[in-house]
């Protein structure tokens, strides 16, 4: 999940007053630097603003943006700091200072500040996304589920946060709950293999190949690169005797990571169902090339040349 900024857009100032003229030029210059590309140019713009102004609140969190931007979060959180003491009531700095600190793994800083922006305003959905993010990192997932139960309360758009209530509902073992959250899900995007993936994964938990397998199905329909699906396709394919199909997804993953022991060991056993000793052998020995010891204490059993 892509860390929240621009919870606002970054802050232009076109009109000049004769207080601030001057921080206010840099201001604007800054912006101009910002969109044609150059974001030291406008780091080094911002700060001029701020020497000539010290309080420049929207030059503070512009920089503290860019700083983001640039993966300087120990910058960024400076100047979020100089925000919040300008204006305490500023929740937007709070909540991306508290994914920067999240991001730099000091949690309880981060829980800190997440807290601060649904004090500040308590219906501000991103903030409970937010929030229920950090739960889940946390493996506190009936707070995680709470937070992102308010996501939709109050803001019943966001589509997105029902993927986020099935992987918590997943963690707490309640597949059905997150299967229902995944279709909530694709029912706003039908076109996102990992919903799909992680929909197919639960109905097989549930014991619903059939459907499992539509879903790995169209996962691999959206990304055809998705060598999980092809794997986890395979391994319901074998469980229903179906070893032609099993084979030809062993293959599909195979080609995209050869490396991947699993799928040549698993071939090669479909490949032996299919009566086809002389190419489970080839399979199984790949396997054990590659480093399964118990492919090759099978393949010895199994008299490979």
């Amino acid at each position: 999940m892509k860390k929240f900024l621009l919870i606002i857009p970054i802050i232009v100032i076109f009109c000049m007053n004769s207080t601030a003229q001057t921080a206010d030029e840099h201001f604007v210059n800054a912006f101009s630097k910002y969109m044609a590309g150059d974001k030291q140019g406008a780091i080094d713009e911002y700060t001029q603003a701020i020497n000539l102004k010290n309080n420049y609140i929207d030059a503070y969190y512009n920089r503290a943006i860019i700083y983001d931007l640039m993966g300087n979060y120990k910058a960024a959180i400076k100047d979020y700091t100089a925000v919040i003491s300008i204006n305490p009531s500023f929740a937007e700095a709070y909540l991306n200072r508290g994914m920067d600190y999240k991001l730099m793994k000091k949690f309880k800083k981060s829980l800190a500040d997440l807290n601060k922006v649904i004090e500040i305003n308590d219906s501000f959905a991103i903030g409970y996304f937010k929030r229920g993010l950090l739960h889940y990192e946390l493996k506190n997932y009936e707070k995680a589920l709470e937070d992102f139960k308010n996501v939709i309360k109050y803001s019943p758009s966001y589509y997105q946060v029902y993927l986020e209530i099935g992987k918590t509902y997943d963690k707490l073992e309640e597949y059905e709950a997150a299967i229902f959250s995944y279709s909530s899900f694709i029912n706003k995007n039908p076109y996102s293999a990992i919903a799909y993936y992680l929909r197919a994964y639960d109905f097989e938990l549930v014991n619903k190949k059939t459907q499992a397998i539509n879903d790995y199905t169209n996962a691999i329909k959206f990304d055809t690169t998705f060598s999980d699906a092809y794997y986890n396709r395979a391994l319901i394919y074998d469980l229903m005797e179906e070893y032609e199909k099993a084979i030809e997804d062993y293959t599909k993953v195979i080609a995209l990571q050869p490396k991947a022991v699993d799928a040549w060991f698993n071939r090669g056993i479909a490949q032996l169902n299919c009566g086809r000793k002389s190419m489970a052998c080839s399979d199984i020995k790949t396997a054990a090339t590659l480093g399964d010891r118990y492919a090759k204490k099978f393949a010895r059993k199994l008299k490979c040349r």
